[in-house]
Formats: structure tokens, C-alpha cells, sequence
């Protein structure tokens, strides 16, 4: 039997930030109808407008789930806020990693769950790893001169890459420890087919790497404009720019524009649930698009929450969150047709969250 063909999907902003946030949750089924990895279709993406932000969704396998091992979300902020839901409704906060944006998450198949951004007192960026769902956390890793990490993603292997402002971090001992190189302007970073991919500033930023990140080649033909945003799809990599102009790709070496003004919205990142719908979420207009027939036609979605910064998906449910005067989140149980919008103020949480991601303990 022939292997279905994979496609990525990046999107943008309009402007430029010091933190990008990507979101999304890559899925396969399995022979026990989990769905995980990367053989996914459907996509949601989520927008915001010249914000601070970074959301990172790069789960490209999680382990066949049974019943020892209940699925979980895990949320991230400003302020070290660290946010946990089994259901994606009730949300308890866990101990908050202190002087530290977070900015970036992802988890494995294998349950360690490594979380990025930046020490907002010595400015450079760090990572942190968690094997219990982000109740507890570890510094692994400060950068020597990257200020902020944005993003983060691991490989079939377990080598994990973490990506930031003209510079990168590289691990091969399960995010244990970590090695500093320079790069260029990079927002965010996906693993599937082998290969890591990335998008960034515009230009120099579009890279990919076949040998689990130990060095990377620009795209002989990208766009000159930013992408953010970046996750797999069915057959080829689509990004958008600060323009909503769309591009493709289907080796993350030569990309091809498409027409523009599908999406009058500035989009900003994307997530699928592995089925067939593909989603986009936008600020500073709350709406959430959203397609399935991969991005030829669109249809809108209304919310209140005015700022969304990342989403992921897990065990049928759909998570987005951002900030709405609290923490804020949004969940779909229903492939994003209708939301469940709320503050979280009974948390006490007065910061904004930044990413979220799905995966197990």
C-alpha cells in the first residue's frame, strides 16, 4: 500500500515582533484509531496581528494511547505561567517558572514535554524540560547570546531543535543538553518526512535539514516576505505573509506563490486534527476560518476573545488560548463549527497565554 502524501502549512502576520508563536498538533491514526504523528489533513490555524508571541505545536508522534496513559493539555505564558487540562475546561495552574517568558512548547511520544522563551532578567533565551506534564520543571539550557527562543521541535529520533533570533539550539540527548549556533531570524520550526523545516524573517529564514538538524540548507527559492506558523499537512508546506499572500512548497526548498485575498485577515498560526478540515484563527478581528478543501474556499467563525495565540488538538477536542482582560481559553468539541469561550480569572492568571500543546504523561 503506497504511504499518503504529507503537506505543511505556515502562516504570517503583518509587521514584525521580537516573539512568534506557532501552534498546532500533528496526528496519525494508528491501528488503535489514535490519531498521531504526521500524516494529518485537517488544519486549524490560528491569527494575531504585531504581537509578542510564540506557540509551538510540533508533536510529531505520540505514543498509542491506552489506558494508563490520559491525554493532556499543557499551556504556557508570560510570567512563567504553566496551565493543565485534562478535558480542556477546567484548568489548574501549576508552579510558575519564574522571570521567564514562555513561548514555545512540545512534547514527544515518550512524554517529555520541553518548553522555551526567554529570562526576562539576563534577556537571553532558555529552555526548560518536564517528564510529569508540566508540573515540575527543569532548566536545561541558557543561551550564551540567543535573546529569545521562539520555538521548538523534536525528530523521530529525539533530537530536538530550538529556534529563536539569529540563533538556534540543537539537542541529541533527549533535551538533556543543548548546543548554541548562529542562524538567522527564524519564527518557527516543524518535523515531518524526515526533515526539520523552518520559516522565519523572510528569505535566508526558509531552511531545511535532512540530518536531524546537525546543519541546515536554505530553500533555493523562498519568499522574501515573513511566514509564521509552520505545520504539516497532507502533500506540501503553505505559508502566508504580513500580505496574506499564500506560498507552497513540497520539499521546503522551492516555494511557489499563490493568489492572494483568500483570507482578508492577517493569519498567524495553524493546527489540523488529522481529518480533513483546516482552520484559521485572526486578530485583531476574532474569527476563526475555516476549510476542507484545503484552503479553496473558507468560512468564518465569530468569537469574542480578541487575542489568540496558540492552539492544539487532542482526543476530538480543539484548544486555543490567548488573552481576554485574564488568560483566556477557547475550546471546540465540535471541529470547530462552534466555542466555548472563557476568561480565566478564576485562576488569578492576569498574564497572557502564549502556547499550548497536547500529549500524554
Amino acid at each position: 500500500m503506497s504511504r499518503p502524501h504529507r503537506r505543511f502549512y505556515a502562516a504570517s502576520p503583518t509587521g514584525t515582533a521580537n516573539h512568534r508563536t506557532r501552534v498546532g498538533y500533528m496526528l496519525r491514526r494508528t491501528s488503535t484509531n489514535l490519531f498521531v504523528g504526521m500524516t494529518a489533513k485537517t488544519l486549524i490555524i490560528l491569527g494575531v496581528l504585531c504581537a509578542p508571541a510564540c506557540q509551538q505545536e510540533n508533536l510529531w508522534e505520540l505514543a498509542s494511547k491506552d489506558s494508563r496513559r490520559e491525554g493532556i493539555f499543557v499551556a504556557v505564558g508570560e510570567s512563567g505561567v504553566v496551565i493543565t487540562s485534562r478535558d480542556g475546561l477546567q484548568w489548574t495552574p501549576q508552579p510558575s517558572i519564574v522571570n521567564t517568558h514562555l513561548i514555545g512548547i512540545s512534547t514527544d511520544r515518550n512524554g517529555r514535554w520541553v518548553v522555551v522563551g526567554e529570562n526576562t532578567s539576563t534577556l537571553r533565551g532558555v529552555v526548560y524540560t518536564s517528564d510529569d506534564a508540566g508540573a515540575a520543571w527543569m532548566l536545561r539550557f541558557t543561551a550564551p547570546t540567543c535573546a529569545v527562543f521562539r520555538d521548538v521541535a523534536t525528530s523521530r529520533s529525539g533530537a530536538w531543535i530550538a529556534v529563536g533570533q539569529n540563533f538556534y539550539a540543537r539537542s541529541t540527548d533527549n533535551a538533556a543538553t543543548w548546543t548554541e549556533y548562529s542562524s538567522f531570524d527564524i519564527y518557527n520550526i516543524t518535523y515531518a518526512n524526515g526533515m526539520f523545516a523552518t520559516v522565519g524573517s523572510g528569505g535566508t529564514a526558509y531552511r531545511f535539514s535532512t540530518n536531524d538538524g546537525a546543519s541546515f540548507t536554505p530553500a533555493s527559492s523562498a519568499p522574501a516576505i515573513a511566514s509564521d506558523g509552520l505545520v504539516r499537512g497532507n502533500s506540501r508546506f503553505v505559508a502566508c505573509g504580513p500580505t496574506v499572500t499564500y506560498f507552497y512548497s513540497t520539499d521546503a526548498d522551492t516555494w511557489v506563490p499563490q493568489a492572494a485575498g483568500i483570507i482578508t485577515s492577517n493569519i498567524y498560526h495553524l493546527s489540523h486534527d488529522g481529518k480533513q478540515r483546516v482552520m484559521a484563527a485572526a486578530h485583531p478581528n476574532p474569527v476563526i476560518y475555516f476549510t476542507d478543501d484545503d484552503g479553496a474556499n473558507w468560512t468564518p467563525k465569530t468569537l469574542t476573545t480578541p487575542t489568540l495565540w496558540g492552539i492544539a488538538y487532542g482526543e476530538g477536542k480543539w484548544v486555543a488560548v490567548g488573552f481576554n482582560a485574564w488568560a483566556a481559553v477557547c475550546l471546540s468539541t465540535d471541529g470547530g463549527n462552534t466555542w466555548n469561550e472563557q476568561q480565566l480569572s478564576g485562576t488569578g492568571i492576569t498574564t497572557p497565554l502564549r502556547a499550548v500543546a497536547f500529549g500524554y504523561r
